[in-house]
């Protein structure tokens, strides 16, 4: 109840704001366009806040109003907030919270020539006072626990276990290297390759790459006896390819790794994850198959769900790999904020890679889900994130 009353104070602040932008324009607009009435919930739902939050969001938080699928944006945001009319999933209303902020709000999108600026902001208007009128909570996602049909599994394991941490970033890699140097029967190496932020075919990138490492490490120096170590047992590999590439690809093939444990701000395909015999580990900050995506410790905070951190095989999908080692929640105490709270859990994931790992040198045993449905969690607004914060320091 904590949480639902926190949410209407914050829903009340926004929905002045909206009202005060409506009262200012010169009339109110409905769009001439007729909005398809969809469900709340199904493929059509999740395949409009992918398309808003994932696909369309970082160029509108670029161009504003002057994107040139504004009109189409706007129309789209109309269908939602007619969706969230109706329906209980705060996902849906944080997608037009979102939206709101960075469309509307931040980019004078009333200076666009179309009447769908009026039409959202009063559809979005009306989104929250239904939120903030209602008695009943949102709906909260059921977690998982004896309800997903899954097996045991056993993995063929070599000894020693080749692993490669596979980082765009040399402090952060060391930093992983050091922890599985720990674990009997790894031979550990640092396969560093260029991120995707860094990624571009020009000789000045990879210059830039290189002397963003030289920096990073000169920044880590007290990691400076893992990488001496490295360096005399040829333990560090220097890629100047991004990790999808295919100079990339023969250069993983020749080192046979067994496993990968992810560092790369990037998505794997298919042909880099085959390239380990066993996968690629990624330890992830929220608890699956129920909390995939971004922002998932703010979305566990507000549905009442403890944090916690996964560790398992990824396929080419976000968070979707069915194979797991650990799945273990955490309780972080003396947080005052997401932030905070974040951090500490981003610190847990290199132990929880080295517990994977004596995990896979003592039996091999791995747990297979026959298949997850849950839906895939995106970034939060504003608004929300700060009633997660309240939460948290409570």
């Amino acid at each position: 109840m904590k949480t639902f009353a926190l949410l209407k104070s914050a829903l009340v602040v926004r929905q002045q704001e909206v009202k005060q932008k409506l009262s200012h324009l010169p009339c109110s607009a409905t769009s001439q366009t007729n909005r398809q009435a969809i469900t709340s919930s199904g493929k059509k739902v999740e395949k409009l806040l992918l398309d808003l939050l994932v696909n369309l969001r970082p160029r509108i938080e670029e161009q504003g109003h002057t994107h040139p699928d504004f009109a189409d944006i706007m129309a789209k945001l109309e269908s939602l907030a007619t969706v969230a009319l109706t329906s209980h999933s705060l996902r849906v209303l944080d997608c037009l919270n979102y939206m709101y902020e960075v469309c509307v709000d931040g980019s004078n999108a009333q200076q666009a020539d179309d009447n769908r600026y009026a039409s959202f902001l009063e559809l979005y208007n009306r989104a929250l006072i239904r939120w903030i009128d209602r008695d009943a909570t949102f709906e909260v996602p059921q977690l998982s626990d004896g309800k997903i049909n899954r097996k045991t599994i056993l993995l063929e394991i070599n000894q020693p276990l080749r692993v490669a941490v596979v980082s765009s970033a040399i402090d952060s890699g060391l930093a992983m290297l050091n922890e599985i140097n720990e674990v009997e029967g790894v031979d550990a190496f640092l396969f560093l390759t260029i991120g995707r932020k860094q990624f571009s075919k020009s000789k000045m990138a990879h210059v830039r790459f290189m002397l963003l490492q030289i920096a990073r490490m000169a920044y880590g120096i007290k990691q400076f006896p893992t990488l001496l170590q490295a360096i005399l047992r040829r333990r560090i590999v220097i890629c100047m390819h991004h990790i999808a590439s295919k100079t990339t690809t023969v250069k993983l093939r020749d080192m046979k790794f067994d496993v990968g444990i992810h560092g790369c701000d990037t998505i794997y395909r298919k042909h880099t994850i085959s390239e380990f015999r066993l996968g690629i580990l990624n330890a992830h900050i929220g608890i699956l198959p129920e909390y995939r995506g971004r922002a998932v410790a703010e979305w566990s905070i507000l549905n009442g769900h403890s944090n916690g951190i996964t560790t398992f095989f990824i396929d080419e999908g976000i968070d979707t790999g069915l194979t797991y080692l650990l799945r273990e929640r955490t309780i972080v105490n003396e947080t005052k904020s997401v932030i905070k709270l974040k951090q500490k859990l981003f610190k847990l994931r290199f132990s929880m890679c080295t517990q994977a790992l004596k995990i896979l040198t003592k039996d091999g045993k791995a747990i297979q889900l026959e298949s997850s449905e849950y839906p895939r969690y995106f970034v939060m607004s504003h608004l929300l994130t700060s009633v997660a914060n309240q939460l948290v320091a409570l």
